[in-house]
């Protein structure tokens, strides 16, 4: 009442804080049974975490891995508190994508009674990030929509594997059959000087006769699988058989490997062919081949001869 006053400071007498939930992933499309990481950047003074994963399970560590069992949609939830029990929330609806890839595709063709057989494929996996295609022959794509030609008769089982996010896969088969008959074939000799015969053996099914083409100018037809063929001019040919069945399918087969028939064509030319008691006759040797003259043989009539 006689005015008198007083005061006192405290310097930082009273702490204010607020902890800041946050948190990222790199792992929000992924598969099951994959490790899921969570980076946690909150702030705050010396704070405690707790994770709600969205699947029933929770973590206290910082920055936890979780692996989630079943594909879906979760939502994730952390809670950060310090030490003077302030607290924060942060809450990602839908965050992680768990899903698995579903294989699944369609042929524009299955069957047919001829070889060759044109097959687009068309893709209908879900959840996939690449797709392998195997169609059964030796021959592959990794094309999200292929097309294939198959050229011999068979069975064929056509495969689609495809990988999902976090490295998961799925296959799924079709079957592609082709009728018709189908074969090789081999022949020898396959070089020789002329006339070269040359035995040809077809090793062949669901055929009803064969038609050889010797590419001489030459062809044959046999019910049976073999046959010979005599080349009587040098040159290089390669044969091919054409394979027919009751049904009016036509398969030709090439073969592999060329036929070699070597020949030499001896010719020459003189400069005079006639002369009076004695002279010298220059001959000129015209001859030809297919293959390099390694040798040449003259005899004059006159018992004389030249390797010349």
């Amino acid at each position: 009442s006689y005015g008198c006053t007083d005061s006192i400071a405290k310097i930082s007498a009273v702490e204010v804080t607020r902890p800041t939930a946050d948190f990222s992933s790199t792992d929000t499309l992924t598969c099951t049974n994959r490790p899921v990481s969570f980076l946690n950047s909150s702030t705050g003074i010396s704070p405690t975490y707790e994770w709600n994963f969205g699947d029933g399970n929770n973590s206290f560590v910082a920055n936890p891995t979780h692996n989630y069992l079943l594909s879906g949609l979760y939502s994730v939830r952390l809670i950060a508190k310090d030490q003077y029990g302030c607290r924060d929330t942060l809450f990602r609806p839908s965050y992680i994508n768990i899903s698995l890839p579903v294989a699944a595709f369609s042929v524009s063709d299955s069957f047919s009674t001829c070889p060759p057989l044109q097959v687009g494929f068309t893709n209908l996996a879900q959840n996939a990030v690449s797709v392998q295609w195997d169609f059964g022959n030796g021959n592959t794509s990794s094309l999200a929509n292929p097309s294939h030609n198959y050229t011999i008769a068979g069975v064929y089982t056509a495969k689609q594997v495809v990988t999902g996010p976090g490295g998961c896969r799925d296959s799924v088969t079709k079957q592609i059959v082709i009728r018709g008959p189908s074969g090789t074939f081999d022949y020898n000799p396959k070089t020789g000087c002329s006339p070269l015969t040359v035995n040809f053996t077809a090793n062949a099914t669901n055929h009803s006769s064969i038609l050889w083409d010797f590419t001489d100018g030459n062809t044959a037809t046999t019910t049976g699988n073999s046959i010979n063929h005599t080349y009587s001019i040098p040159g290089d040919y390669l044969p091919r058989m054409i394979l027919m069945d009751t049904g009016g399918c036509i398969v030709p087969v090439l073969g592999i490997d060329s036929i070699h028939v070597t020949g030499v064509h001896a010719d020459f030319t003189m400069d005079k062919t006639a002369i009076c008691d004695s002279g010298i006759v220059t001959f000129t040797n015209t001859s030809i081949s297919n293959v390099p003259i390694s040798s040449w043989q003259w005899n004059f009539g006159d018992g004389t001869t030249s390797n010349q």
